[in-house]
Order: C-alpha cells, then sequence, then structure tokens
C-alpha cells in the first residue's frame, strides 16, 4: 500500500520506521469530487487507521467489525487481509459510494467471504435497520442474520475521515451514541469493557470569520459535539510512535480518537 513519491531521504526514514507487508490492494477512487462524492476519495486517515488497525489487530481477531462511512472500503479490506475477524460490515449511505465499494470489495477476492457492503443510515434511531417488507429490496440491506451477527459479537467501530460537515458529524455522534451504548452480550469477553469506535481524521484549517483566525473548524466542532454527549466520550490517542505499515505523510494533523461509552 504506496501512495507518492518520495526523496531518498525520505525513504531512508521511512525505512527506520516503517513495517511494510506484501499485500497488493487494488482500489477504484476519485482524485477529486464535489461535497457530495468526497466517499469516492481514499484520505489520509485510512492509512492512519491501518496502521492502528495492525497494533490492536489481536483485539479484533474473532470479533465483528463494523466500518462506517467506509467511502472505497480500503480499511475494510485492508481489516479482512490483516486480522482474523469473523466479519467486517463495511457501510456508506450513497448508492453510488456503496456500489463502488463492492467493486473493490470483488477486486481484492479475497475479501468477498467475510467483507459485506451495507448501507447504514447515521440518522435513524436503529441505524441497522430491517427494510419494510413492502419497500423495493435494497442491494445493500442488511438481512436478519447479519444484524443479530453484529449485536452478539460486534465489538469495535471503524471510521476514517468522516468528520467535515457539522450537520454530519451531529448525526454521526447521534450514531454512535445509538451503537456504542447497545451492550454486548454478557457472555462476550467485552461485555464489561464495552464496544469501542477508532476513528481517524485530518484536520483541515480553514480562515474563521467568527473567530477571526484560521482553525480546523470541523475537528474543534467534532470535540465540542462529543464532549456534550451524555452517553460517550471521546479521547485522542498518542500516534506518534505507532509504527508506520503504509507508505503516507503521516503529519501531526493526522489524529486518532478512541470512543467509548461514559462510565
Amino acid at each position: 500500500m504506496a501512495q507518492g513519491d518520495e526523496n531518498d531521504k525520505d525513504e531512508d526514514e521511512h525505512e527506520e520506521e516503517s513495517d511494510p507487508w506484501d499485500y497488493a490492494v487494488e482500489i477504484k477512487h476519485a482524485m477529486g469530487t464535489d461535497l457530495r462524492g468526497v466517499g469516492s476519495q481514499v484520505w489520509m486517515g485510512s492509512f492512519l487507521l491501518i496502521d492502528w488497525i495492525v497494533h490492536i489487530q489481536e483485539q479484533l481477531n474473532g470479533t465483528t467489525v463494523l466500518e462506517i462511512g467506509a467511502g472505497t472500503g480500503l480499511a475494510s479490506i485492508a481489516a479482512n487481509l490483516l486480522i482474523a475477524a469473523d466479519r467486517v460490515f463495511c457501510t456508506d449511505y450513497d448508492s453510488d459510494i456503496l456500489q463502488n465499494c463492492m467493486t473493490n470489495v470483488d477486486l481484492n477476492s479475497a475479501a468477498n467471504d467475510i467483507v459485506k457492503t451495507r448501507r447504514l443510515n447515521w440518522l435513524m434511531d436503529d441505524p441497522l435497520e430491517l427494510m419494510e417488507e413492502h419497500q423495493d429490496p435494497d442491494p445493500f440491506g442488511w438481512s436478519s442474520q447479519e444484524r443479530q451477527d453484529w449485536k452478539d459479537n460486534g465489538a469495535f467501530i471503524l471510521a476514517a475521515d468522516v468528520v467535515y460537515d457539522d450537520s454530519l458529524t451531529d448525526a454521526l455522534v447521534h450514531c454512535l451514541e445509538k451503537l456504542l451504548s447497545d451492550p454486548l452480550p454478557f457472555s462476550h469477553p467485552r461485555y464489561f469493557i464495552g464496544r469501542v469506535a477508532y476513528m481517524t481524521m485530518e484536520k483541515r484549517y480553514n480562515f474563521s470569520l467568527d473567530q477571526l483566525a484560521v482553525v480546523a473548524q470541523a475537528y474543534e466542532y467534532f470535540k465540542v459535539r462529543i464532549g456534550r454527549s451524555l452517553l460517550i466520550e471521546a479521547e485522542e490517542i498518542d500516534v506518534s510512535t505507532l509504527t508506520r505499515h503504509c507508505d503516507y505523510d503521516r503529519t501531526k494533523d493526522l489524529v486518532l480518537f478512541r470512543i467509548g461509552c461514559k462510565d
């Protein structure tokens, strides 16, 4: 998994801190889109998330993993290649994004049996809600068995670069509250820990007329919004010493959050 070219000095630095593997992943993606189609691009947060997946792979083994706002599906596909998950649900909402996601899953044949591309609506009280009988079949709809699989064994939620619009951030926090506050079965080994979400994002700076300064508005709004939640809380994780498995520019503006239920 590589992105971009580095000069000789950077290559030497990468050799010291990287631990690459021999996986080749083919991803169909767009180099640029409008706001509606941002899920068609590959963002830097996906590479940081993959590095974190490797770091916690022993925790993920044997569980059901849910990626939200999956976009191209890169993190879900990598998760299937790198960990021994029972199931990986690769979710988004827009049909075009989901179709491209499914194409990418199919392109990487090792993911076919484990990764399922499904629609997830952050605005629903039950994001995994089944379709009504009178509605047209949804090719990305959840089966009752898949829904139960998540409820019984879904311990981890993954997300990369899904924070860029304040109204969507509101919906994201609402969705995480619903998913994370649903307890695991008492028999699950992580029952007392609960479900956990790991989310990466890249701070993007703009000039704010309100503050008359250059600020990372989406990042700051996310921290404020989740700080107001009565159900969940976020902790920013130091990734400065995290081993780099993907060839990308990990700047100080790439951040990782652990999100869980409040005690």
